[in-house]
């Protein structure tokens, strides 16, 4: 059978039959993603393979009923472009699904076919874009990763020696626009800094940031730049040799690694990127340090979670993205016609609970095609399972947010680890004497500072005190690693500090101090956590030292929901005089709340209680009231 049909895919689909005018859009996403991957299978699929494949999170027979629905689609798309769907697709009973492949070409197939035979030049001209832009199933991705290695390799191959050797990226990079402008600024040629770490948590992008940069800046560098990934390297005496490895250079027997590239690397300026340097902990700093010391003109931008340690060491701390950014994030990584239906508040109010982490946020969009952004955001508790890939080509650490963070955690000492699990237990921050005391841990302030170090946490200065805090997807993970009963020995201690807290300055709350009132706010979240997750019997004191804080700070409404909620609990609260004092305390919260009627009821029942067990304080000033 003569080949009469052509199938683009790179850079965008075109179906192409004759001297009809090419097809550049299909009915539905579907039916578009469907003739790709037949186009990139040329073989007969099972209807059951590809129910699963594109339909993987229904039922089999609603998938089933799903692909029927794309292969009409597809086949109506044919026929209005007056095209025959028979001479492309292949149909054989019902079971099988396929294309007439002796009659098709694609540039995917064309391209690959002169990558596999050394034509490079050719190869470039071939490749057209990434892979059908503006789609993300988790197979395509993977797919178009792999062709872009493919023309990353296939640049690099017609790249004269000592040119740029820098894996092409398949999408812009978004935001960071203020990170890019001072990183550029230490990293041109000639600047005073030449080791540079990027420092951040897993999936904060610090990999596409530092790769961004690099293409940037290789014409500064006049084409004399690289990227070296360091993932699979553990140990620091093998650095030289990895850096050699990544720069394609051949070993020279008798040649040291740091002579051979000392000499590969001399003369001009020369833009080194080191990434994924975390696991080879400090060691790393002595090849480095050599490698800095022979070359005066060479510059390093390593990536890492943790400080390498290295004198002269430049450390740039990436935070997450803003809201703004994330959103435009999101919208950049779904499809452009899913994108243009979604309502912008409901997208920034899931990135908001994404809290601006990039691999995060581009899990969360690769779901968009399967899930509503409401149920994204009402399983985003279960965020470890939900944002995760199928993507094969990733690395184990990247391919959901559980081992990101799983790859950080597992670098840690055992101290380490116990103090970042404990610390868990605090919500919205914590002090280091609250670090102290909770987590039993004397010497909090250098392990905060070596958990800070390496990214798992942050620390911001109020008041001249410094305040830490955690990101709550790491917050989650951190809790997992708490045993049960550690967490109860944990939850106590949270509970019994805090109880002194606020107990011990509640005489300067009432007398007006200022920095007390804002010391309360600040650790508003960590009192409802130590009241909800205790008895009632050991917690309505800290209930009661409250009260006024509440009512001081206009949070009265809240106030009266939990003296409700201890009041509906009144059999769990034992003794009687605790119970009293939160019939009263109660009552003074409702009427500021403006809840009259039920002030005085409570206030009767107060009288009534407090002359039963004899709280003649408590009685004479329910009476005054």
């Amino acid at each position: 059978m003569a080949t009469t049909w052509r199938v683009e895919l790179l850079g965008g689909l075109r179906v192409f039959c004759g001297e009809a005018e090419p097809i550049a859009k299909l009915r539905t996403p579907r039916a578009a993603l469907l003739l790709a991957y037949l186009c990139l299978h040329p073989r007969q699929h099972s209807r059951d393979e590809l129910a699963d494949r594109f339909w993987p999170d229904s039922d089999a027979v609603a998938a089933r009923i799903s692909l029927r629905q794309a292969l009409s689609q597809l086949r109506s798309s044919l026929r209005d472009a007056g095209l025959d769907p028979d001479a492309l697709l292949s149909l054989p009973g019902n079971h099988a699904v396929g294309i007439h492949g002796d009659c098709v070409t694609t540039d995917v197939a064309e391209f690959a076919r002169a990558v596999e035979e050394q034509r490079w030049s050719q190869a470039r001209k071939l490749y057209g874009g990434p892979l059908l832009p503006g789609y993300w199933d988790d197979w395509l991705v993977e797919e178009r990763e792999r062709l872009a290695a493919l023309y990353a390799g296939a640049c690099a191959h017609e790249s004269e020696r000592g040119g740029p050797r820098l894996p092409g990226t398949l999408t812009p990079l978004i935001g960071r626009e203020p990170e890019r402008e001072a990183l550029r600024a230490l990293l041109m040629p000639g600047a005073p800094d030449r080791l540079v770490t990027l420092l951040g948590a897993g999936g904060m992008g610090k990999t596409r940031l530092a790769l961004a940069l690099a293409h940037e800046l290789a014409p500064a560098y006049r084409g004399r730049a690289a990227f070296v990934s360091l993932t699979e390297v553990t140990d620091a005496r093998q650095l030289l040799n990895a850096i050699r490895e990544g720069l394609e250079l051949p070993v020279q027997a008798g040649v040291e690694p740091l002579e051979q590239l000392a000499g590969f690397l001399a003369g001009e300026p020369y833009l080194l990127v080191l990434d994924n340097l975390e696991q080879l902990a400090v060691s790393v700093s002595a090849p480095l340090l050599a490698l800095l010391e022979r070359l005066p003109a060479l510059a390093c931008l390593a990536t890492s979670r943790r400080r390498l340690g290295a004198g002269g060491e430049r450390v740039f701390e990436l935070s997450p993205l803003n809201v703004g950014e994330s959103a435009e994030l999101f919208l950049g990584r779904i499809a452009p016609t899913l994108a243009a239906r979604l309502d912008r508040a409901e997208v920034f109010a899931l990135c908001e609970l994404l809290e601006g982490i990039p691999l995060a946020i581009e899990l969360a969009a690769a779901r968009a095609s399967t899930m509503t952004l409401a149920e994204m955001r009402a399983r985003i508790g279960e965020r470890m399972d939900l944002l995760q890939t199928r993507q094969a080509d990733k690395s184990e650490r990247h391919r959901s947010l559980h081992a990101a963070v799983d790859w950080s955690v597992r670098l840690l000492t055992g101290d380490q680890r116990a103090l970042f699990a404990a610390l868990s237990i605090f919500r919205g921050g914590w002090t280091t004497q609250a670090a102290q005391v909770v987590c039993e841990q004397p010497d909090a302030l250098e392990y905060l500072s070596q958990l800070r170090d390496r990214s798992l946490i942050f620390a911001e200065e109020s008041g001249g005190r410094l305040r830490w805090r955690m990101l709550e997807t790491l917050r989650e993970f951190g809790e997992e690693l708490l045993a049960e009963c550690d967490r109860e020995e944990t939850v106590a201690r949270h509970g019994r500090y805090f109880d002194d807290f606020a107990a011990s300055r509640l005489d300067a709350l009432l007398m007006g101090d200022i920095a007390v009132a804002e010391s309360y706010d600040a650790e508003h979240n960590n009192f409802r956590a130590a009241l909800e997750r205790r008895r009632p019997a050991d917690a309505v004191g800290l209930f009661l030292s409250l009260t006024h804080f509440w009512r001081l700070r206009e949070h009265a409404r809240e106030g009266v929901e939990w003296a409700i909620h201890f009041r509906d609990r009144f059999d769990e609260i034992p003794d009687a005089l605790p119970r009293v004092r939160l019939l009263l305390q109660g009552a003074w919260l409702l009427y500021s709340n403006g809840n009259p009627n039920l002030h005085f009821a409570w206030i009767d029942e107060c009288v009534a209680q407090a002359r039963l067990c004899g709280a003649r304080r408590e009685l004479a000033q329910a009476l005054c009231t």
